[in-house]
């Protein structure tokens, strides 16, 4: 087996080392809001991957979309291992849907507001209010985004997460897909550990002063 993508995943993880991407700290001049908890949650229909991104899911409360039957889920977590249903989530493959609504403090307004993801697995597209805030792609790694002009102020926000689990051979464990009768994607890959998904570390937002141009 090639080493060259386990190569390329120390040299992106010093990457973000040297970004200085480091886990908030909360103290007596620095606020968090912490994003774990409950989740509105919905597995995309496996015959259809990009329905969600075509119709705009985004932009819609998911309990509202007829196509979805849309459950909870706790952040973080690795879905494949939540409830009974083993063919709809510990086996699925492709994107699902994660969607909270969060307030954001009033006194944060005039400084830099960022959302902080400690890791999804393995593609994540990530929008508040209906717009785009942030996409990242190779799971397990941190990544964050400033969202400051995409919050609420002292009233309530939404944030929607798209997480595809699917690995492909341009992918870091890399990895393949076969259709099978149903419809159904199924993984196919030569690494002996299971492909767990979702938002499966702790997320957060915090504020930096207008001068900060990193996680402090």
């Amino acid at each position: 087996m090639s080493l060259l993508p386990y190569l390329a995943y120390l040299v992106i993880s010093f990457a973000y080392t040297e970004a200085g991407i480091l886990y908030p700290r909360v103290s007596e001049t620095r606020e968090q809001i912490s994003l774990d908890g409950i989740w509105n949650f919905a597995l995309t229909d496996p015959t259809n991957a990009s329905k969600g991104h075509d119709e705009a899911w985004y932009l819609r409360d998911l309990r509202a979309v007829d196509s979805l039957d849309v459950d909870l889920m706790p952040v973080p977590s690795s879905y494949n291992d939540i409830g009974t249903d083993g063919l709809g989530l510990r086996d699925h493959v492709g994107p699902v849907w994660y969607q909270r609504s969060f307030i954001v403090p009033k006194s944060w307004s005039g400084q830099r507001v960022w959302i902080r993801f400690s890791a999804a697995n393995y593609a994540a597209d990530v929008w508040i209010n209906g717009e785009a805030a942030v996409s990242h792609s190779i799971g397990h790694l941190p990544f964050q985004a400033e969202v400051s002009s995409l919050v609420n102020y002292g009233t309530r926000s939404t944030i929607t997460v798209s997480v595809d689990n699917t690995l492909t051979n341009t992918t870091i464990p890399e990895g393949s897909t076969k259709k099978l009768s149903s419809g159904r994607l199924k993984q196919q890959h030569q690494f002996d550990h299971f492909n767990y998904a979702g938002i499966d570390r702790p997320m957060s937002m915090v504020p930096t002063v207008l001068s900060t141009t990193r996680l402090p």
